[in-house]
């Protein structure tokens, strides 16, 4: 649903710049591509399905409040180019996190367990990090509109839980 969202916006963004809506749905369309790579190279790596991989992926992304910051970052402003190549590059970072996070979760994973039960098993040896982020997430989901340096400190965050 997170992801609907999101590509909702992302479609709207372009229209809003005068990119007719088929086209907009397209280029917008072209990050779950990025995605399905990700889950082919995790697939590859570990011996396991593409199908039974992407359970996995949408717990993290959900538990980590990925889709979220993606939604954040797609609601900047973007009439500075350099906000806006701030922002697409924060995204990029965001997608690197999500994949290195996922497979953190595929390692911890025993292939018949809920996705949900992989990534808390993932997560609790960082429950300090994890609380740190949960408040992160917390306040600028409070926020109307969390800046750019914001969203900064919670990919940080993110990066010091992910690549300890």
């Amino acid at each position: 649903e997170a992801r609907r969202a999101l590509l909702a916006a992302e479609v709207e963004g372009y229209c809003e710049q005068g990119v007719p809506p088929a086209l907009a749905g397209e280029v917008a369309s072209l990050e779950a591509l990025a995605f399905a790579l990700e889950l082919s190279g995790l697939a590859e790596r570990f011996g396991r399905p593409v199908g039974a991989l992407a359970p996995l992926h949408f717990a993290v992304e959900s538990r980590l409040g990925f889709a979220e910051l993606h939604r954040m970052l797609a609601a900047l402003p973007g009439d500075d180019p350099w906000m806006s190549r701030a922002s697409e590059a924060l995204s990029a970072d965001l997608f690197g996190l999500q994949a290195k996070a996922t497979a953190a979760a595929v390692e911890r994973d025993a292939g018949d367990a809920d996705p949900a039960v992989a990534v808390e098993a993932w997560l609790g040896a960082e429950a300090g990090a994890v609380a740190n982020l949960q408040s992160l997430l917390e306040e600028l989901q409070g926020q109307s509109a969390p800046s750019l340096p914001a969203l900064v400190v919670v990919r940080r965050s993110l990066a010091r839980l992910i690549e300890p």
